[in-house]
């Protein structure tokens, strides 16, 4: 019945037929302009002639949190991993004998500042170093380092008053600094082959003194974050330990270094003694 009046309208109205279609087209069109505006605002569901249409935006979201989340919690574990080996090796060296206790310190600081650089290096394109610097005289040097020249390492000195790093000994606080050339207060190395944007100094304490300073430094701008200095604090706190008795291993080496020189100098004054005394005769 109802497709015999249809074709009884088309016949007696012949352009009923193509009204009709231009009419579904324009209403098809407006359909789908709404629907894609409603989505782009966010609206997870949309309504429209009494048709509905669910947005998969709402979801896509939710996937991207639980991926951002998912990464976060990956990025957790490995730092929990890194921690428990720091714990793990630094006892270790409490049965190391007094004449392995050298490359032991070289073998702990290779595996500590390898993995910082590597959990730090978050960025790809990103150039991470580390380094561990102590007070010699009124400037900090390097200890241990990575990623740093040979001659930087043994050449590069900050000051105690001037610098960052010197600034985090002076005043046992952890600091970030995300964009260093828009810092009227740091003054660059002109050594230096690379211009590194972000800084992180955390001061290594034990037993209420510091001992020294842990300086990353980041090559992009906004390098690191607050769970980084999270992070850095539960390294250098479990390592303090160890590095206070690298301090005083060096200062044993002093002593007994100065016990040979003292020695030596008694063995050659009696020898000019004896020889004297000998021509004497």
């Amino acid at each position: 019945m109802f497709e015999d009046s249809i074709t009884y309208l088309t016949q007696e109205i012949p352009w009923l037929r193509e009204a009709l279609v231009i009419l579904f087209l324009v209403s098809f069109v407006i359909f789908i302009i709404t629907v894609t505006l409603k989505i782009k605002k966010g609206e997870g569901k949309v309504s429209f002639l009494g048709f509905k249409f669910e947005s998969n935006e709402a979801y896509y979201e939710i996937q991207r949190q639980f991926e951002d989340l998912n990464e976060h919690s990956e990025y957790q574990l490995q730092v929990i991993k890194f921690l428990h080996q720091i714990n793990q090796t630094v006892p270790d060296t409490n049965a190391l004998s007094r004449s392995e206790l050298e490359s032991g310190f070289s073998h702990f600081y290779d595996m500590f500042l390898t993995g910082i650089i590597s959990l730090l290096t978050k960025t790809k394109g990103n150039t991470v170093r580390a380094a561990i610097f102590y007070k010699k005289e009124e400037n900090l040097v390097i200890l241990h380092g990575r990623g740093f020249s040979p001659e930087g390492t043994r050449k590069l000195k900050l000051g105690l008053i001037n610098t960052k790093a010197g600034y985090c000994f002076m005043n046992n606080k952890i600091d970030i600094y995300n964009k260093l050339s828009a810092d009227p207060t740091f003054e660059r190395n002109p050594n230096s082959s690379k211009h590194y944007e972000s800084l992180l100094c955390a001061p290594i304490t034990y037993d209420g003194k510091t001992l020294g300073v842990l300086s990353i430094d980041g090559l992009k701008e906004n390098s690191f974050d607050s769970d980084d200095k999270d992070y850095v604090t539960y390294f250098i706190t479990a390592m303090s330990p160890l590095l206070h008795k690298e301090f005083l291993y060096r200062e044993v080496q002093k002593l007994d270094s100065a016990k040979e020189d003292e020695q030596f100098e008694t063995k050659l004054r009696r020898k000019k003694r004896h020889g004297i005394e000998a021509k004497v005769r």
